[in-house]
């Protein structure tokens, strides 16, 4: 997402956690505009719930057979970094709700225990949970709702036509997010509207590689990694028309063999 290396903060649940050069920016920048240590405070709590909410990706990531290479925190919140891409939609949709899930939790709890003890901070703990849970969920590239969005949609329409839709409707609410903050004058939001478009770009160049390469015989995961998710797509799509009756063809059926390594 960021250019350049992070450095190593600390290990947990065996999953190393790095902090981008951007995160310091982060809290200095918190410190400033929302009252100075109180403010670095809380931006940490904040970091914290990030972490805790990409820790829920990361674990169900790895209970599905999928490598994290290390969790990164920065600017604009944390990332979970798969060293391969999930191996079907149905996995997709699993790894991406586990964070919001997290977060959601966090949150409600937070608020149930102010109920029994009123502290202004669990109040400021449970919002800001919630609304980490639910605005990861817009149907969004590459936030979690885009995530599953796409997924579902690759059971439709394989993983090429699913991202393009879901990268149409991420554009979409980019652009809504964007006015929105510009009418309201919150230009943080204008900056993640801008991620959110530029992310989803990034992600329907990384398909459409992966189907050029497809198309020209790769086949070495090095190559063509999202093959596996691809395939599985491919087979949950054919059942559902075999299903409902719809016509197949022969050559889709076929499954994708004599593969070769490229060069």
């Amino acid at each position: 997402m960021f250019g350049g290396r992070s450095f190593h903060l600390f290990t947990v649940l065996g999953f190393r956690v790095g902090a981008h050069w951007t995160l310091p920016l982060a809290l200095i920048l918190a410190g400033v505009s929302y009252g100075g240590v109180v403010g670095v405070l809380l931006s940490a709590l904040l970091f914290a719930s990030i972490l805790a909410h990409e820790l829920g990706h990361s674990v169900v990531a790895r209970a599905r057979g999928v490598p994290i290479a290390g969790i990164d925190l920065h600017l604009f919140g944390g990332v979970a970094k798969m060293a391969a891409p999930p191996r079907s939609p149905s996995d997709e949709i699993a790894i991406a709700l586990a964070g919001p899930a997290v977060s959601l939790l966090i949150g409600g709890a937070a608020i149930a225990l102010n109920a029994a003890l009123p502290q202004s901070l669990l109040v400021w703990l449970g919002g800001a949970n919630l609304m980490l849970g639910l605005f990861n969920l817009l149907p969004a590239l590459p936030l979690d709702g885009g995530r599953v969005l796409r997924a579902m949609l690759a059971k439709r329409r394989g993983l090429l036509g699913g991202t393009r839709v879901a990268v149409t409707v991420s554009r979409v609410i980019a652009v809504l997010l964007g006015v929105a903050a510009l009418a309201s004058g919150n230009y943080w939001v204008v900056a993640l509207a801008l991620m959110v478009w530029l992310m989803a770009g990034a992600e329907l160049v990384q398909v459409q590689r992966h189907e050029v390469l497809t198309r020209m015989g790769a086949w070495h995961p090095a190559d063509v990694p999202w093959a596996s998710y691809d395939h599985a797509a491919d087979r949950e799509r054919f059942r559902g028309r075999s299903g409902s009756g719809a016509p197949i063809e022969p050559d889709e059926v076929a499954p994708r063999v004599g593969w070769r390594r490229l060069g």
